[in-house]
């Protein structure tokens, strides 16, 4: 673990000396670079998240209310059918 840590750190080095070693102007032309690619990657998803969401309400009728347990609902189908059976044998 200790050596993946120095490896780490060494690479970190690395890479923050090489771009230390770039002209500030340069520097400036890739924060520049990343940050519009940022912004770019945010407004691609803000618009697919908006085009998604408007594409699914036209398509679709989302039904709301509560959520029934179609277990539950079976037994309370068998038990309201046996309750009928025995008012029909009462009635008789």
């Amino acid at each position: 673990m200790k050596n993946l840590k120095l490896a780490a750190v060494a690479k970190c080095d690395k890479l923050d000396q090489q771009w230390r070693s770039f002209p500030r102007e340069k520097q400036q032309q890739w924060v520049i670079g990343f940050f519009v690619g940022y912004l770019i990657l945010t407004a691609v998803v803000v618009l697919t998240v908006w085009h998604d969401n408007k594409t699914q309400t036209e398509k679709s009728n989302i039904l709301t209310g509560h959520i029934r347990n179609p277990i539950t609902e079976k037994e309370r189908q068998v038990k309201d059918s046996i309750k009928k059976k025995n008012q029909d044998y009462e009635r008789r």
